[in-house]
């Protein structure tokens, strides 16, 4: 059972690593917004069950995946108050009340 809990969460990395890829440098994402925090999310919970396995590159403990340089740089002209996901009631809710306080 251990040895499928580290395979799953060396393939969680490297999917998770080839998705970043393909959205941050290619811009070409293969999978919906969802299904990539579905597998973070995935990362994370076994990670933190099973911190022995957890990879000291994991993708879990970085931001992004590399950007594109063919962009060019502009400013947002309102600012932007978050980038915070939400999956549940409690978790909007408490997005919420941080952003009525700022």
């Amino acid at each position: 059972m251990s040895q499928e809990i580290r395979h799953r969460i060396v393939d969680l990395c490297e999917q998770i690593r080839e998705h970043q890829f393909k959205y941050y440098v290619q811009d070409k994402p293969s999978i919906t917004d969802g299904e990539f925090d579905a597998l973070l999310i995935e990362l994370k919970k076994l990670e933190t069950s099973h911190p022995e396995f957890k990879l000291p590159d994991s993708p879990s403990d970085l931001v992004g995946g590399g950007f594109a340089t063919h962009f060019q740089q502009s400013d947002h002209i309102m600012k932007m108050m978050s980038l915070d996901n939400v999956f549940d009631g409690e978790e909007l809710n408490s997005w919420f009340e941080r952003v009525a306080k700022t």
